[in-house]
């Protein structure tokens, strides 16, 4: 495939430079080519004289000096906070201050929204995770929602996929005719539309760094998930090159979806509430699994890892009988009852017990945590301090 080229117009010419510089030595200069210009004339000239230009990202005030030179070349704008350049501007924003695997990954879900081809795939896949307990409150939603974006921290790419019917993050009013509920029926309907679909669908939060289904999704879309549209689902996210880590919330509610999803996982954390009546259901909720289907359960407990919610200082819980703990989540007391799951995810407690248990499923960030700066978890160029919310 011939590589694409990306021209960079903004004032700092500083940040331009380091942007090109990081993607030239990282592998994205596999496929990337990253040409950059400081004035509207210079961008404007090198339009007119007809060099290679597959896509267009440029700060607001080189807008104008971008369009109708190159007819059906997709133009995003260059922006240090969303909505900068007013609904009147009818360009997608991509924010300047991120780190470069998110901005390649919004240029690259651009370019496809246009009908254009995405960089190849690699060879590998995405580590899956599950987080399910049958308990509700356990924390499952903030700990898959922490999971994620460590993992996006890195630079690895993640996906939070949300199949809790009454919980997960909040995404706004429902939209039965978008999103998830959208991706769906293509797989129903038009199962070979279903990449594509989802490429369009996806939403960018920029706040956790992860990627996610926009809107409110009706709870009857859940409840009535099936395993072949599970399996199907789970396929999709998964086949997506743009993640190094697909997070699953199962929240707590058992529906005819969930053996499909543990068995497409590659590893499910149960959590397990510290108290009699958590562990308790906890070991009928196993058992109801193992009678169901116990072939397939025999298959996928080696996958299952208890963890202790909720637990101690020590990071440890008492395990029932039939249950056997190997890791514990914190409680994060000043949100209890209170706050969102996307707040109590930046717990330095919490974050460093979800990458404990990412690493037990065998994950490891390939360029380390941005602090590390290493080939996908450096910091975008220009940021200097770190820009993350959580950090």
């Amino acid at each position: 495939m011939m590589p694409i080229h990306l021209c960079v117009a903004a004032r700092e010419a500083d940040y331009v430079r380091r942007l090109a510089d990081y993607v030239r030595s990282s592998p994205y200069g596999r496929d990337w080519r990253v040409t950059g210009f400081s004035t509207e004339e210079a961008l404007r000239q090198y339009l007119k004289a007809g060099y290679p230009a597959d896509l267009l990202l440029v700060a607001p005030e080189f807008a104008e000096a971008a369009s109708g030179l190159r007819p059906g070349v997709p133009i995003a704008l260059l922006v240090r906070r969303t909505g900068e350049a007013g609904p009147e501007s009818g360009l997608p924003e991509v924010l300047q201050f991120q780190p470069v695997p998110n901005l390649i990954r919004q240029l690259e879900t651009l370019r496809a929204g246009h009908g254009l081809p995405r960089a190849p795939a690699g060879e590998t896949g995405p580590l899956v995770a599950a987080v399910y307990s049958p308990s509700g409150g356990s924390g499952v939603t903030t700990t898959a929602l922490c999971m994620a974006h460590l993992a996006a921290k890195s630079g690895a790419g993640a996906f939070y996929l949300d199949l809790d019917p009454f919980g997960g993050i909040a995404g706004g009013k429902a939209e039965p005719a978008g999103g998830l509920p959208e991706l769906l029926y293509t797989l129903q309907a038009r199962p070979e539309e279903a990449a594509a679909v989802f490429g369009r669908v996806r939403k960018h939060d920029a706040a956790l760094g992860i990627d996610r289904f926009p809107g409110g999704c009706p709870p009857e879309e859940k409840l009535d998930l099936g395993p072949e549209a599970a399996d199907g689902l789970i396929r999709t996210v998964a086949g997506c090159r743009d993640y190094g880590v697909v997070v699953v919330d199962l929240g707590s509610a058992p529906t005819a979806a969930h053996l499909e999803a543990f068995a497409r996982s590659d590893a499910i954390f149960w959590l397990v509430p510290d108290h009699p009546s958590g562990r308790g259901k906890s070991e009928a909720a196993l058992e109801f699994f193992r009678r169901r289907e116990p072939k397939r359960m025999a298959e996928i407990e080696p996958r299952i890892r208890m963890v202790a919610a909720h637990a101690g200082r020590s990071g440890s819980a008492r395990g029932a009988a039939g249950l056997r703990l190997v890791a514990g989540i914190p409680e994060v007391p000043r949100l209890r009852g209170a706050g969102r799951p996307e707040e109590a995810a930046g717990s330095p407690e919490l974050q460093a017990a979800c990458l404990a248990l990412l690493a037990a499923a065998g994950w490891r960030p390939e360029g380390g945590m941005p602090d590390d700066r290493g080939t996908r978890g450096a910091l975008a160029a220009g940021t200097g301090p770190k820009q993350d919310r959580f950090a």
